[in-house]
């Protein structure tokens, strides 16, 4: 039985490489690790008598999907996943997208610039230890509910969705931020009472502006690093 699956496919030329899937494996009740790296995914079938239950770990990166629910229908098939991790490439990506976990504890999520902002972002992983979001983007983010269990996060964000973002992840220990807001944007009124490692990456313009936020509003707050970079020219 196979437990762990990993397809690479390299393409030197011009012309995209498609992979298809054989319909019997997306019922495969053994596979537990899946990752998916160079590839371009089409005709993934709705959940209608798919499932992969045993599946826990997913990793997509720098794939291309071909058809608006080609990711969607995929995840849809791991209702169990446990670690979800999805790195798209530059202006190849779907504009509608949720991560819809209840037993999700990993989440990684990556979005470079793209001409386009998601239409709709929605994430509901309740139990939550682990986040790393990226998003070069001014995103629409809905997170349906707070992550209580969040231990660790690192967040990349534009200004425009760091609210949306920030008010859900108030119970992380350790926190990671590199972003900006502007020196009047309405960012207050969220309390990390959990908050005990914060690491603030200055490499914005208006990067500080989120230092008074965290020192007056994280009363655990014991360790506090600066990053700073400094551009020689």
């Amino acid at each position: 039985m196979i437990r762990k699956l990993t397809l690479k496919i390299s393409n030197s030329g011009l012309k995209p490489r498609f992979f298809f899937f054989f319909f019997g494996f997306f019922t495969c009740e053994s596979l537990v690790v899946l990752k998916l790296r160079y590839m371009t995914l089409m005709d993934v079938p709705s959940t209608g008598g798919c499932c992969l239950p045993s599946m826990k770990t997913l990793q997509l990166e720098s794939l291309t999907y071909v058809g608006v629910d080609s990711l969607q229908n995929l995840l849809s098939m791991c209702p169990f996943l446990e670690d979800l991790e999805v790195r798209f490439i530059q202006d190849d990506y779907p504009q509608m997208f949720a991560v819809i976990f209840p037993l999700l504890l990993k989440l990684t999520l990556s979005l470079p610039d793209c001409e386009w902002d998601f239409d709709e972002y929605e994430i509901d992983t309740p139990f939550l230890e682990y986040l790393k979001l990226e998003d070069w983007n001014e995103s629409h983010w809905l997170f349906k509910k707070n992550m209580p269990t969040l231990r660790e996060a690192y967040v990349r964000v534009e200004s425009y969705a760091f609210k949306s973002v920030v008010r859900s992840i108030t119970s992380v220990k350790r926190l990671t931020i590199c972003s900006e807001v502007e020196e009047d944007q309405d960012v207050y009124g969220f309390v990390f009472d959990q908050l005990e490692h914060l690491e603030l990456c200055v490499c914005k313009d208006d990067s500080l502006n989120l230092l008074p936020q965290f020192l007056n509003d994280s009363p655990n707050l014991r360790v506090l690093d600066i990053s700073i970079i400094i551009i020689l020219i």
